[in-house]
């Protein structure tokens, strides 16, 4: 990664944030459901894709909360080669116009950018990593809920490696989740 990072202040995680309203994007919720009816059996039912929509709701919101904090902690040096290649990389998964789209574009972008170096942080100074274990039981369930195969994964080492990538994100969030005090106060105004 050409971009750069920098702590300026310690992360205190035991920091107390306080949710009182929650924020959906529509779109994002509408990919959400459509994501998971494609990936789950026909056996789960609406009821249980709701449910998992919401609690994803609940979880970005709190995540995003954390991260703002956490992202004020460093400072930065995005690299425009860099940011042009995630840029046209996230136009091209959802469909988006470069031109057209190209403010929102730019933002999300340097978002994932910035994403990605404090993950590197994180995972460098609380030591959390992915094993080849956790890469093939990861696929394995994974298998078990969506029946589709893995065997083109697991042969790969550059996809193996990509699944390896997702855990150790998913580990770093749900490390982030756990340590920070989230409470939701989301009484009508």
């Amino acid at each position: 990664m050409k971009s750069k990072i920098k702590q300026k202040n310690k992360i205190d995680y035991n920091k107390k944030f306080v949710i009182e309203e929650l924020f959906a994007d529509p779109k994002i919720v509408d990919m959400h459901e459509k994501r998971l009816k494609s990936l789950l059996t026909n056996e789960t039912s609406n009821e249980e894709i709701q449910k998992r929509i919401n609690s994803l709701v609940i979880k970005e919101n709190a995540f995003n909360t954390i991260m703002e904090y956490v992202s004020n902690n460093f400072t930065y040096s995005i690299d425009e080669d860099e940011l042009e290649t995630v840029s046209t990389r996230f136009a091209k998964q959802f469909s988006m116009d470069l031109v057209k789209d190209k403010d929102r574009i730019k933002v999300i972008s340097e978002k994932i950018i910035i994403k990605s170096l404090i993950f590197k942080e994180i995972a460098k100074e609380q030591k959390i990593s992915v094993s080849d274990a956790e890469g093939k039981e990861y696929l394995e369930k994974y298998y078990k809920e969506t029946n589709r195969p893995i065997n083109e994964l697991l042969k790969s080492e550059e996809k193996f490696n990509e699944i390896k990538e997702i855990i150790l994100e998913e580990k770093i969030t749900e490390f982030l989740l756990k340590s920070f005090k989230i409470e939701f106060n989301l009484e009508k105004k």
